[in-house]
């Protein structure tokens, strides 16, 4: 079971998984800047978005 949450900072998913915690947030591009962001590739990718002119699909191994 899921609970989430709205507050001025934002929306917030909170559950579980794999018997952990586990906490969804949104955060703008400009703040990943600051923030862990796994998988490292990621962060990169996600701030050439709007570049993009097709779907993209990655896979990690």
């Amino acid at each position: 079971m899921s609970e989430i949450t709205i507050s001025s900072s934002g929306i917030e998913v909170k559950g579980l998984e794999d018997n952990g915690k586990l906490t969804f947030r949104w955060f703008s591009l400009d703040e990943l800047e600051h923030l862990e962001v796994y998988p490292v590739f990621l962060k990169k990718e996600l701030h050439n978005l709007h570049d993009v002119k097709s779907i993209q699909h990655f896979i990690q191994k």
